[in-house]
């Protein structure tokens, strides 16, 4: 499609939950872009997308989704915010739907394995799908220190064991965090996410600097979903846990709303630092 064409054409945000898919909008509309909103029933907050044109959607009906996109003359999609993974059981589907799934295999049980199944079936249809970090590039993590406070001694060693283990582990599709702390891991990632793991390594915390939490991307993730993402939650629960820092990939991770919630981070006397993604510092 060509790019005159394409600016001429809505740019659909598939909305999960949190605040990213507001600002997403209201940031293309300050650019004059047209923005239309397909929002996720039971994940998307109607608060954030009150203000924009929008159609409520439910997760398994594919077909319903892509004709509602093509009826609001939409060309391109981003997917924004975290959408909660149901079960087989509980997703009501429609037969595109069921399509992709066997279309995925064992992949559907692999986050980034089904969301490139996913990408490449809107692709199908024509629509180009882009990051959130081609739009909101001021939200991405920067390398170096963010903040005012600095890591203590040995929290270096603490990110570099992190990210080897989220390194060996990639493969496997498992989760994008790990908490480390004196060079023990305490917690990685899996289906509960960030939040509820930081709060149960909080509980195995140890004696001394505090814990350390690290994310990154998986290796070779496609960064036009599930990137890594870090909010004014995640710095609330990594002070009351105990935490020294927080130490994301630059690039790679987007910080919501990221000179509040590094100031946010100072207030609470935690570190949050960008760091090179190495092996999984890809796009």
């Amino acid at each position: 499609m060509a790019a005159a064409q394409q600016q001429q054409l809505k740019l659909g945000i598939l909305a999960g939950g949190g605040v990213l898919p507001g600002q997403l909008a209201a940031r293309l509309e300050e650019q004059g872009r047209e923005v239309f909103i397909a929002a996720f029933e039971d994940h998307a907050e109607a608060a954030v997308i009150a203000g924009f044109d929008h159609h409520w959607v439910r997760l398994g009906l594919a077909q319903q989704i892509i004709d509602i996109l093509k009826q609001n003359n939409v060309g391109e999609v981003v997917m924004v915010g975290p959408v909660g993974r149901p079960s087989l059981r509980e997703l009501k589907t429609d037969a595109r739907f069921l399509k992709i799934l066997t279309k995925a295999g064992l992949k559907a049980f692999r986050d980034d394995a089904f969301l490139s199944v996913i990408i490449a079936e809107f692709e199908s249809e024509g629509f180009v799908v882009s990051s959130i970090g081609d739009y909101l590039n001021d939200h991405l993590a920067v390398i170096g220190q963010m903040g005012g406070i600095s890591p203590p001694t040995g929290a270096q060693d603490d990110i570099d064991r992190g990210c080897a283990v989220l390194t060996q582990l990639s493969p496997s599709d498992v989760g994008q965090a790990i908490v480390v702390q004196e060079g023990v891991v305490l917690g990685i990632e899996a289906i509960e996410g960030t939040d509820n793991l930081i709060h149960r390594c909080g509980l195995l915390k140890r004696a001394g600097p505090g814990p350390v939490l690290i994310k990154l991307c998986k290796d070779g993730q496609s960064r036009r979903a599930d990137l890594p993402t870090i909010g004014p939650e995640t710095i609330r629960r990594a002070a009351a846990a105990g935490f020294s820092g927080i130490a994301v990939q630059a690039n790679g991770c987007i910080l919501v709303d990221r000179d509040m919630l590094v100031q946010q981070a100072d207030q609470a006397r935690l570190f949050i630092c960008g760091i090179d993604g190495g092996a999984n510092d890809r796009s």
